[in-house]
Protein backbone atom coordinates (compact mmCIF):
# COMPACT_ATOMS: atom_id res chain seq x y z
CA UNK A 1 0.00 0.00 0.00
CA UNK A 2 2.63 2.38 1.30
CA UNK A 3 4.89 2.46 -2.37
CA UNK A 4 1.66 2.40 -4.35
CA UNK A 5 1.07 5.45 -2.52
CA UNK A 6 4.04 7.09 -2.20
CA UNK A 7 4.89 6.46 -6.18
CA UNK A 8 1.17 6.41 -7.56
CA UNK A 9 0.23 3.47 -10.08
CA UNK A 10 2.09 3.94 -13.08
CA UNK A 11 5.43 4.65 -11.67
CA UNK A 12 5.25 1.55 -9.38
CA UNK A 13 6.63 -1.50 -10.86
CA UNK A 14 6.20 -5.00 -10.15
CA UNK A 15 9.90 -4.74 -9.13
CA UNK A 16 9.15 -1.85 -6.54
CA UNK A 17 6.02 -4.27 -5.07
CA UNK A 18 8.53 -7.63 -4.76
CA UNK A 19 10.64 -5.56 -3.32
CA UNK A 20 8.34 -3.62 -0.68
CA UNK A 21 5.93 -6.73 0.31
CA UNK A 22 9.50 -9.44 0.57
CA UNK A 23 7.47 -11.56 -1.84
CA UNK A 24 8.92 -13.11 -5.20
CA UNK A 25 7.38 -12.62 -8.06
CA UNK A 26 5.60 -15.30 -8.50
CA UNK A 27 4.35 -15.38 -5.62
CA UNK A 28 2.91 -11.97 -6.04
CA UNK A 29 1.24 -13.11 -9.22
CA UNK A 30 -0.60 -16.28 -7.71
CA UNK A 31 -1.80 -14.69 -4.42
CA UNK A 32 -3.17 -11.33 -6.87
CA UNK A 33 -3.17 -12.00 -10.59
CA UNK A 34 -1.48 -8.44 -11.77
CA UNK A 35 -0.26 -5.69 -10.67
CA UNK A 36 -4.25 -3.94 -11.08
CA UNK A 37 -5.59 -6.73 -9.23
CA UNK A 38 -3.14 -6.06 -6.00
CA UNK A 39 -3.64 -2.64 -6.44
CA UNK A 40 -7.86 -2.86 -6.49
CA UNK A 41 -6.77 -4.93 -3.19
CA UNK A 42 -4.79 -2.03 -2.13
CA UNK A 43 -7.49 0.50 -2.22
CA UNK A 44 -10.18 -1.97 -0.27
CA UNK A 45 -8.38 -2.53 2.16
CA UNK A 46 -7.38 1.50 2.46
CA UNK A 47 -11.16 1.87 1.96
CA UNK A 48 -11.42 0.00 5.27
CA UNK A 49 -8.72 1.34 7.23
CA UNK A 50 -8.97 4.78 6.39
CA UNK A 51 -12.67 5.16 5.32
CA UNK A 52 -13.72 3.63 8.63
CA UNK A 53 -12.07 6.01 10.92
CA UNK A 54 -13.33 9.00 9.45
CA UNK A 55 -16.66 7.15 10.09
CA UNK A 56 -15.76 6.55 13.51
CA UNK A 57 -15.07 9.94 14.17
CA UNK A 58 -18.09 11.46 12.09
CA UNK A 59 -20.63 8.93 14.08
CA UNK A 60 -19.24 9.47 17.97
CA UNK A 61 -20.65 10.75 20.75
CA UNK A 62 -21.00 14.41 21.58
CA UNK A 63 -21.69 17.34 19.56
CA UNK A 64 -21.99 17.19 16.08
CA UNK A 65 -20.38 19.90 15.17
CA UNK A 66 -17.30 19.14 17.22
CA UNK A 67 -17.50 15.55 15.17
CA UNK A 68 -17.03 17.84 12.16
CA UNK A 69 -14.05 19.50 13.98
CA UNK A 70 -12.14 16.75 15.17
CA UNK A 71 -12.85 15.00 11.78
CA UNK A 72 -11.01 18.08 9.91
CA UNK A 73 -8.37 18.72 12.80
CA UNK A 74 -7.64 15.36 12.45
CA UNK A 75 -6.97 15.05 8.47
CA UNK A 76 -4.92 18.31 8.86
CA UNK A 77 -2.78 16.87 11.04
CA UNK A 78 -2.82 13.89 9.12
CA UNK A 79 -1.52 15.54 5.58
CA UNK A 80 0.67 17.56 7.81
CA UNK A 81 2.42 14.36 9.29
CA UNK A 82 2.10 11.91 5.92
CA UNK A 83 2.94 14.10 3.17
CA UNK A 84 1.42 11.30 0.79
CA UNK A 85 -1.95 12.96 0.42
CA UNK A 86 -4.63 10.46 0.69
CA UNK A 87 -4.74 7.61 -1.50
CA UNK A 88 -7.93 7.89 -3.22
CA UNK A 89 -7.58 11.59 -4.14
CA UNK A 90 -4.20 10.20 -5.30
CA UNK A 91 -6.03 7.49 -7.52
CA UNK A 92 -8.83 9.72 -9.02
CA UNK A 93 -6.20 12.12 -10.58
CA UNK A 94 -3.95 9.72 -11.85
CA UNK A 95 -6.38 6.59 -12.78
CA UNK A 96 -9.98 7.27 -12.11
CA UNK A 97 -10.77 8.66 -15.89
CA UNK A 98 -9.48 5.33 -17.36
CA UNK A 99 -10.61 2.81 -15.24
CA UNK A 100 -13.67 2.29 -14.08
CA UNK A 101 -13.19 -0.95 -11.98
CA UNK A 102 -10.81 1.82 -9.89
CA UNK A 103 -13.51 4.56 -10.01
CA UNK A 104 -15.88 2.34 -7.94
CA UNK A 105 -13.99 1.97 -5.48
CA UNK A 106 -12.81 5.05 -4.87
CA UNK A 107 -16.17 6.57 -5.83
CA UNK A 108 -17.74 4.17 -3.64
CA UNK A 109 -15.35 5.21 -0.24
CA UNK A 110 -15.48 8.49 -0.99
CA UNK A 111 -19.30 8.60 -1.10
CA UNK A 112 -19.41 7.33 2.07
CA UNK A 113 -17.33 9.95 3.63
CA UNK A 114 -19.45 12.23 2.11
CA UNK A 115 -22.84 10.68 3.44
CA UNK A 116 -21.49 10.64 6.59
CA UNK A 117 -20.81 14.23 6.71
CA UNK A 118 -24.29 15.22 5.40
CA UNK A 119 -26.21 12.54 8.17
CA UNK A 120 -23.57 14.32 11.14
CA UNK A 121 -24.89 18.05 9.78
CA UNK A 122 -28.38 16.93 10.28
CA UNK A 123 -27.94 15.77 13.31
CA UNK A 124 -26.35 19.33 14.26
CA UNK A 125 -29.47 21.09 12.78
CA UNK A 126 -31.61 18.60 15.12
CA UNK A 127 -29.15 19.80 18.23
CA UNK A 128 -30.35 22.92 16.87
CA UNK A 129 -26.20 23.85 16.65
CA UNK A 130 -26.67 24.64 13.13
CA UNK A 131 -29.50 26.48 10.73
CA UNK A 132 -30.24 26.15 7.42
CA UNK A 133 -31.63 22.71 6.61
CA UNK A 134 -31.92 22.98 3.03
CA UNK A 135 -27.92 23.60 2.54
CA UNK A 136 -27.44 20.37 4.18
CA UNK A 137 -26.11 18.21 1.08
CA UNK A 138 -24.28 21.55 -0.20
CA UNK A 139 -22.73 21.91 3.25
CA UNK A 140 -20.98 17.99 3.05
CA UNK A 141 -19.99 18.94 -0.27
CA UNK A 142 -18.16 21.89 0.79
CA UNK A 143 -16.74 19.98 3.90
CA UNK A 144 -15.39 17.02 1.43
CA UNK A 145 -13.65 19.88 -0.48
CA UNK A 146 -12.26 20.77 1.95
CA UNK A 147 -10.93 17.40 3.56
CA UNK A 148 -9.56 16.49 -0.82
CA UNK A 149 -7.99 20.19 -0.62
CA UNK A 150 -6.02 19.55 3.12
CA UNK A 151 -4.37 16.28 1.32
CA UNK A 152 -3.62 17.31 -1.98
CA UNK A 153 -1.90 20.79 0.35
CA UNK A 154 -0.57 18.63 2.41
CA UNK A 155 1.21 16.66 -0.31
CA UNK A 156 1.99 19.52 -1.56
CA UNK A 157 3.95 20.39 1.49
CA UNK A 158 2.14 23.18 2.44
CA UNK A 159 3.59 24.54 6.19
CA UNK A 160 1.37 23.59 9.27
CA UNK A 161 0.37 27.46 9.70
CA UNK A 162 -1.29 27.72 6.47
CA UNK A 163 -3.15 24.12 6.61
CA UNK A 164 -4.48 25.31 10.11
CA UNK A 165 -5.81 28.64 8.81
CA UNK A 166 -7.62 26.70 5.31
CA UNK A 167 -9.02 24.30 8.38
CA UNK A 168 -10.27 26.93 10.79
CA UNK A 169 -11.36 29.30 7.91
CA UNK A 170 -13.79 26.56 6.49
CA UNK A 171 -14.88 26.01 10.43
CA UNK A 172 -15.87 28.91 10.10
CA UNK A 173 -18.60 27.27 8.11
CA UNK A 174 -20.31 25.69 11.37
CA UNK A 175 -21.09 28.75 13.66
CA UNK A 176 -24.22 29.68 13.65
Amino acid sequence: MQTFWTQGYDATSYGDLVEATGLGRQSLYQAFGDKQALFTTVLRHYGQRVTQQSLEVLSGDGSPIERIRQWLNRLRTRSEVHRNGCLFTNTAVEIVPHDPDVAAIVQRELKRVESALCRTLQQAIEAGELSGEEYVGELATYFFGIAQGLMVMGRLGMSRSKLKRYTDAALTMLET
